[in-house]
């Protein structure tokens, strides 16, 4: 499920919540290799999950890949082609390919692409929180808690770092740590329109710790 973005977009394998999508627009593509931190694969290169939706993203990634050879060192660019490969790798993730595990090179091709576009302009949370989704995505759980949680420090009232980072820690193995940041939000936060939402995925937090099995939190999986 994608929002827009300031725009924001709510989702997670082990279960999703409410996370910042700075989506400019819905452009994805067809990768099955993360992107180097010089070079950015081609849909050629990949195999699709998906080939209606290859057939759909392709073009539009092309053109950013395109732009990219031009200019490798372009943000917005670069933060537009992260936004194509996480809407793709969504796609993908949705369809029975991605039962199989076909969407994670796609989200870490997302991964290195907001990663690439943070050295040139670190500090956006919206895009800092969507390359942390796409990393989690991708498998690797300490490299999306490792991307959230500055921008945890810094913002105490931006919910989707705050729901995510939840997520992670417990996708982790850190209930506990979970339910401290879910708390700790509500706290800061007692009238964000988002609080209904935090206190039902606290809830299933809790459950988690109390039972010891492993639940999803949030609303939406991919």
């Amino acid at each position: 499920m994608a929002i827009r973005k300031d725009k924001t977009s709510v989702l997670m394998k082990v279960g999703i919540v409410l996370l910042a999508l700075t989506f400019v627009v819905a452009l994805i593509p067809s990768v099955f290799g993360a992107l180097g931190s010089n070079k950015v694969p081609s849909p050629t290169q990949t195999q699709s999950g998906s080939d209606a939706a290859a057939a759909q993203y392709g073009p539009q990634v092309n053109s950013l890949l395109s732009q990219l050879k031009t200019n490798p060192k372009d943000y917005q660019t670069l933060v537009s082609l992260g936004n194509a490969y996480f809407e793709w790798a969504l796609q993908v993730s949705k369809s029975p390919s991605g039962q199989s595990g076909a969407d994670q090179p796609i989200w870490q091709a997302a991964s290195d692409a907001y990663r690439r576009a943070l050295a040139i302009k670190p500090g956006d949370p919206s895009v800092t929180t969507d390359g942390a989704t796409a990393t989690f995505y991708s498998g690797d759980v300490k490299g999306a808690i490792a991307m959230v949680e500055p921008i945890m420090k810094k913002d105490k009232t931006f919910t989707n770092a705050w729901a995510n980072a939840a997520i992670y820690y417990e996708a982790d193995g850190r209930p506990a740590l979970a339910k401290q940041v879910l708390q700790e939000f509500l706290k800061n936060n007692p009238k964000s329109p988002d609080a209904a939402k935090i206190q039902q995925q606290l809830a299933s937090v809790k459950s988690t710790a109390t039972t010891g099995t492993a639940t999803t939190t949030g609303t939406t999986t991919p």
